[in-house]
């Protein structure tokens, strides 16, 4: 029997998709750039031109870094732009895309060293090009190695506040009690939210199945279902059948077929729920709502 290869991607934060993050990043970049023209001019002032004096190479200096900005902005805009067509960034875009932009700065940096007449510095072109790469690449990779570690912090960090709120919720939906009155208002039984399976309706009465120490327990109390429903809007109970409302917390599977819909729930002694047809559109709306983690 033949294997198919599954191709694993990797993808980039969602972070590094946001505009206002991407230019954060070149705002890093900026500052980096300076410490690096601070500690690199020093000690190789015979090749590098860029300098805090005289006036005349300060002046350049600025110019270059701010059509470098603009530059960076450019291309960081354009790059959201294309995000937001996609649902996802596979990481070897991110990173090419990022070549790019290296390329682009060195290819300015060597532009205004060429125009300005510097290129009498470098011995030769390769030796512009190879102090252009090191340089670039090393105002370049640091911060945007800085930007993705903390897009990728950022976003572990609302995965497991998200993770946290998601099984807090469900705790408190599990423990969350459910009152259940008769006709005149009267409370009449209270059962945790998380135990019931469904209730039947028997004339004017509803049976309310219900988990209590791993044995399925049942309780008749006298109530329309009509009124019932009306009372557990916000909870997990809704009603798919003229007879019957279901627990949602407690259903296993759904099968919606033309001449026969039913429920199946998580406990394998009960009966199959049917679903009415008027009812089937809500439940599958309802379906579709439910968190990934929910029971389907």
């Amino acid at each position: 029997m033949k294997r198919t290869r599954r191709h694993r991607f990797v993808f980039i934060p969602q972070k590094l998709k946001e505009l206002k993050f991407q230019l954060i990043s070149v705002l890093y970049v900026l500052g980096f750039a300076f410490l690096f023209l601070a500690i690199y001019q020093p000690f190789y002032s015979r090749s590098a031109w860029f300098a805090f004096k005289p006036w005349d190479i300060l002046l350049l200096t600025i110019l270059f870094f701010l059509l470098a900005v603009i530059l960076l902005s450019c291309c960081k805009y354009i790059f959201c732009k294309i995000c937001s067509t996609r649902r996802r960034i596979v990481l070897a875009f991110y990173l090419l895309w990022s070549f790019m932009e290296f390329l682009a700065i060195a290819l300015l940096y060597i532009g205004l060293t060429l125009a300005f007449g510097f290129g009498g510095n470098y011995d030769n072109v390769s030796s512009l090009i190879f102090r252009t790469t090191f340089c670039v690449a090393m105002v370049l990779s640091i911060p945007y190695c800085i930007v993705y570690m903390q897009a990728k912090y950022l976003q572990k960090k609302t995965e497991l506040e998200n993770f946290k709120m998601q099984i807090s919720e469900n705790i408190q939906n599990s423990r969350r009690l459910i009152n259940f009155s008769d006709q005149s208002g009267v409370l009449r039984f209270s059962v945790e939210e998380n135990s019931i399976y469904y209730i039947k309706s028997e004339g004017n009465y509803i049976k309310i199945y219900y988990e209590k120490n791993g044995e399925v327990e049942s309780y008749l109390m006298r109530m329309m279902m009509k009124k019932l429903e009306e009372s557990c809007i916000g909870t997990s109970l809704v009603r798919c059948h003229r007879s019957y409302m279901i627990n949602t917390l407690r259903i296993n599977m759904m099968q919606n077929e033309k001449q026969n819909s039913i429920l199946i729930l998580d406990n394998p002694s009960l009966p199959e729920i049917p679903i009415s047809k008027s009812f089937i559109k809500s439940i599958s709306e309802r379906f579709n709502r439910m968190q990934p983690s929910s029971k389907v």
